[in-house]
């Protein structure tokens, strides 16, 4: 019996690693799999509300890791950052500021700590695609989670972040995001 057992919980572990329950993504395999449980995948879409990319995230022991995959910027760096409520239509300002549940400065370079919703800039390539892989330290996908991302935006800014500047690192004008679902 317990021999029976120990071969059952192999077999569901492995089943599990696997990605039972899991949506397929072809474009890249960064997004291979997703958990809806674990993971949110969030349509990225520019002030027109045409879709130019989206964004995975998915739930880790300490923090939320974020892979975007976006077409259709103007090269070079863009602030980049998770907002604290969701956006109306094509309206990214109603964002609100950057999420910051802890109360710190802004900028992963800050000497005081940076907002846990602070990523490195994205970089656009000359021919307007990025791919970058973050990680949210603290954040969360599970609704009663203080650092939950749940019902949040990520915003893309117009230009470079400083990563220092109190309170959005000079990055200009949002340009494209996505709301992070609930449900």
């Amino acid at each position: 019996m317990r021999v029976a057992l120990c071969v059952w919980m192999g077999l569901f572990s492995v089943a599990m690693l696997l990605g039972c329950n899991t949506t397929r993504h072809a474009e890249d395999p960064a997004m291979a799999v997703v958990d809806s449980v674990t993971a949110r995948t969030v349509e990225i879409i520019n002030a027109n509300g045409d879709k130019i990319g989206k964004a995975l995230l998915t739930q880790e022991k300490t923090g939320v890791r974020l892979h975007v995959q976006v077409n259709g910027l103007s090269p070079g760096k863009h602030g980049f950052h998770i907002h604290e409520k969701a956006f109306e239509g094509t309206d990214f300002q109603s964002a609100g500021g950057h999420f910051n549940p802890t109360g710190a400065q802004h900028g992963l370079k800050n000497p005081q700590g940076a907002h846990v919703g602070d990523m490195r800039n994205l970089v656009v390539k000359p021919d307007g695609s990025a791919k970058q892989t973050e990680f949210l330290v603290k954040a969360s996908l599970s609704k009663s989670n203080e650092y939950s991302l749940l019902g949040k935006s990520i915003i893309i800014h117009a230009g470079e972040d400083d990563q220092v500047t109190d309170p959005s690192g000079n990055s200009g004008d949002r340009i494209a995001g996505g709301i992070i679902g609930d449900k």
